[in-house]
């Protein structure tokens, strides 16, 4: 075989062959030698590190061909990998190695879930972020493990990213404000650049009761001019101020696609929707997509009592689909609104109502309509159980095209 693939580990190269067809096998043992040293190159562009590699992956990774090194552009890894001093030095002296890393995703947390006697520290996500500073990232995703132990001063993050998700469990109960500060100080060198920003400031997993201090609301605005360059932004949070609303509004002014979830550790500890809600959301004038984790039953006093109460899902339904339309009046671009319901059965399950916004044909010239999409419950055979009436125009679409749209926006 060519030195390109020679070098490669072995069940890489047997992969490689066992994924082609018997025509293709052929034809892959008769080209040329210098075709394949062109083309099998492009096979290679993304790699995954798990936390199953030991001493004997990192060397065959160290000890691959340059174009291979070069040919690879996408690198997903978990510093929790390296339990001792020489794993994490040749884990580090591999990424240096590879030049063209352009999105890189860091994730730790599912690792973690998996081998929990392994403790992250965020010296290993400033390792791994300066092993890989001269490549040209454009694309960072993190995912800190729950408990992430703070063992370094705030660093600063990659400059010129242009999308960057972060899951920064890294928090202290004792002071909340300080991990924020540290979320703050990472972000400071793209903020002039990026285009799709997603924080998560919390643990999914995390047990015992909410800490007493209450999260700090994610406020930019003190250390950069309004990002004007930003398009989509998300955030998941804790917090329970919808105030945080406009100051998104303030920080981000031209934002397309807004996705807000202000998620709790128990139920009914939820933010709760108010007309200020409304108020701050009319200063997104270019916002297209809207999804928003934000609570209407606590103000109606109309609590869960029962799991899979279809009555009690469809007013659910009826009140997002009133507020749906006073968006749409004053988000003159909207198209799609979609709304997180958190924990709607004993089991802590999620609900999601989406509603299409568009222009029709009236009388009097074109008027902007709100169509919700349907769901499964909104069949006709749960009829006798909504316990009244649906709206007519309901539109039905296939939760794999919904998720396209959101993605592509």
């Amino acid at each position: 075989m060519l030195s390109t693939i020679e070098a490669l580990p072995p069940e890489i190269n047997l992969n490689v062959v066992k994924s082609l067809s018997r025509e293709d096998q052929l034809a892959y043992s008769l080209v040329s030698h210098t075709t394949r040293q062109l083309a099998i190159p492009s096979i290679f562009r993304s790699c995954n590190l798990t936390w199953s590699f030991g001493n004997k992956k990192l060397d065959e990774l160290m000890n691959i061909g340059r174009d291979i090194k070069t040919a690879i552009t996408t690198l997903t890894v978990s510093p929790l990998l390296c339990k001792q001093a020489e794993q994490s030095q040749k884990l580090l002296c591999a990424l240096e190695a590879l030049p063209n890393i352009s999105s890189l995703h860091i994730d730790d947390y599912y690792t973690h879930l998996l081998r929990p006697e392994l403790k992250s520290k965020l010296s290993s996500l400033a390792a791994v972020l300066f092993a890989v500073r001269n490549t040209p990232l454009q694309d960072l995703h993190i995912s800190l493990a729950g408990e992430t132990e703070i063992d370094v001063p705030p660093f600063s993050g990659p400059a010129g990213l242009n999308s960057c998700n972060i899951e920064w469990r890294a928090r202290d109960d004792a002071s909340p404000r300080r991990m924020v500060e540290y979320l703050y100080t990472f972000i400071h060198p793209s903020l002039g650049n990026l285009r799709h920003l997603s924080i998560l400031d919390y643990d999914h997993h995390r047990n015992g009761a909410p800490p007493a201090t209450p999260s700090p609301i994610f406020d930019l605005r003190g250390l950069h001019p309004a990002c004007t360059r930003m398009r989509k932004f998300a955030c998941t949070t804790t917090s329970q101020d919808t105030q945080v609303l406009a100051v998104f509004a303030e920080m981000f002014p031209d934002l397309t696609n807004l996705n807000v979830c202000f998620d709790g550790y128990r139920r009914y500890r939820w933010a709760v929707w108010t007309n200020e809600c409304l108020q701050a959301l009319s200063l997104f004038p270019n916002l297209r997509l809207l999804k928003l984790g934000i609570d209407l039953e606590l103000e109606a006093k109309d609590w869960l009592m029962d799991d899979r109460d279809i009555a009690w899902y469809r007013r659910c339904f009826l009140r997002r689909f009133e507020v749906t339309k006073l968006i749409a009046e004053v988000c003159p671009l909207l198209q799609r609104c979609k709304w997180k319901q958190l924990s709607i059965d004993s089991e802590g399950n999620d609900q999601e109502f989406e509603f299409v916004v568009a222009e029709e044909n009236v009388s009097s010239g074109r008027s902007r309509v709100v169509k919700p999409i349907k769901l499964w419950w909104m069949s006709s055979r749960y009829h006798d159980a909504l316990g009244g009436e649906l709206p007519d125009d309901m539109i039905e679409e296939d939760r794999v095209d919904s998720l396209r749209i959101w993605r592509r926006h």
